[in-house]
């Protein structure tokens, strides 16, 4: 997965503009000009919010943020705990002028995978690098990434009888044999409420002062008496 960034960093050297890489197992309901016509300087997309890290399989990942010193290329330290949103990179949309935060993606990737052996962890790299460093947008309007849809495993197998049946003589005759057998994607917005956003906030100045654990022990007690 590591990788992706390379291939992203690369095409957007090679070919300048704006760059929309996507996973095998995704389609676009839109057309993909949508999508590129809202990626500009400074404004990146990625398929779709899934929430908290703690929250969206990523107990381990989590656990490990809220006691790693972990920095920037340029030697910043990152203030992450373990409520950080995590994004689906199935889609990452990115313009030329933000190319230099690949780097960063590279680095917080390779500093976090030795201590957390998951997959995600690119993943979540991207997600952090796109939400700080620009304003991150979901994609999920106009690309459906079904890696974990109902009916992916039907729908792959069609995907494969069609393209290699030599009696279709069009893509748009493969497009209507598929139609009927796309997963549907069905994604809600998250919304943070005020008193989510006001603990995220606290959680993070208490991990730049050292005192995050003392904060989560008041929190945890906090919401302990909130559920009684």
């Amino acid at each position: 997965h590591r990788a992706k960034i390379f291939a992203i960093k690369d095409a957007l050297n090679k070919f300048g503009d704006r760059v929309v890489y996507c996973d095998t197992d995704t389609y676009f309901i839109h057309s993909p000009e949508l999508l590129f016509a809202r990626i500009r300087p400074g404004v990146s997309f990625m398929h779709a919010c899934e929430g908290p890290l703690d929250q969206a399989n990523g107990a381990d990942l989590a656990a490990f943020l809220n006691r790693a010193e972990l920095r920037t290329v340029a030697g910043r330290r990152w203030n992450i705990t373990d409520d950080a949103p995590m994004f689906n990179a199935g889609v990452v949309g990115m313009h030329k002028a933000d190319v230099a935060l690949l780097d960063d993606v590279a680095h917080l990737t390779d500093q976090i995978y030795p201590h957390v052996r998951i997959h995600t962890v690119e993943q979540f790299a991207f997600s952090m690098c796109l939400h700080e460093r620009t304003r991150l947008c979901e994609a999920h309007e106009v690309v459906c990434h079904y890696w974990r849809m109902p009916g992916r495993a039907r729908f792959q197998e069609e995907l494969r009888r069609v393209l290699h049946d030599p009696s279709i003589a069009s893509d748009e005759e493969r497009w209507q044999r598929l139609t009927a057998h796309r997963p549907a994607q069905n994604i809600t917005p998250l919304r943070r409420t005020m008193r989510e956003r006001i603990r995220s906030t606290l959680k993070r100045g208490a991990k730049r002062v050292g005192v995050l654990e003392q904060v989560r022990f008041v929190m945890n007690k906090i919401r302990g008496s909130d559920a009684a």
